[in-house]
């Protein structure tokens, strides 16, 4: 049985969840160490943060095959992250004193576990030339409403639709069938782009995502 965007969404929450709970683990530990406390969490940040991105990464590659039950075809699953890239991004996050720095840290993390099924999906979309939806919780942003609403139309993973931020739990489903059938609240997604647009006066992103936030919709 296919697994619904909402449960993915969940599901994923849950794994990071789980790394967050080590993150916090990794934090006091460096507080109580001998050893200096940047060098203790950037060493160990990479090796924190990759068994959860592989989780994703493997229920993304399930939930793919369990798409399209007649379909053969065996599903990739995304390459680790590299070390360096990891540790880069635990040196920026310890760029902010104190709980600053484990919020960004945080965020960071976040985003890693997500990202392991986000690219597994976005490989295996290109793969097999589906196309995919970006899909969106009702709470999300406004940037992440208006790339939502643009239904199953995404054909490749080189697309602004893949953007993120820390912290934003946007999922792409694929959408192998022509089934896909966004959430009822997308509908007023699409109103809301519409005013934005006209108030703005401009095709500009930015100044859309400006007018929409000025709405106060």
């Amino acid at each position: 049985m296919a697994i619904s965007a909402p449960e993915r969404q969940y599901l994923l929450s849950q794994v990071g969840r789980l790394a967050d709970s080590d993150l916090l683990r990794l934090w006091r530990a460096a507080e109580l160490s001998d050893v200096d406390f940047f060098a203790f969490v950037v060493d160990g940040f990479p090796d924190l943060v990759d068994p959860y991105h592989q989780a994703a990464a493997m229920l993304a590659a399930n939930w793919f095959e369990e798409s399209l039950p007649a379909s053969t075809y065996v599903a990739r699953v995304i390459d680790p992250l590299p070390v360096e890239k990891l540790a880069s991004s635990a040196r920026w996050a310890l760029g902010g004193d104190g709980e600053q720095g484990l919020a960004r840290l945080q965020g960071t993390l976040q985003r890693a576990v997500f990202d392991g099924a986000r690219d597994t999906t976005l490989l295996n979309v290109q793969a097999t030339g589906s196309g995919w939806a970006r899909y969106a919780s009702a709470t999300a942003c406004e940037f992440c409403r208006m790339l939502a609403t643009r239904g199953s139309a995404y054909r490749s993973r080189d697309t602004a639709a893949t953007k993120v931020h820390d912290h934003c739990s946007c999922i792409p489903v694929e959408d192998r069938d022509n089934s896909y059938e966004p959430p009822d609240y997308v509908a007023k997604w699409q109103d809301e782009y519409i005013a934005a647009r006209t108030a703005a006066g401009s095709g500009d992103t930015k100044e859309i995502l400006a007018a929409w936030r000025q709405l106060g919709v």
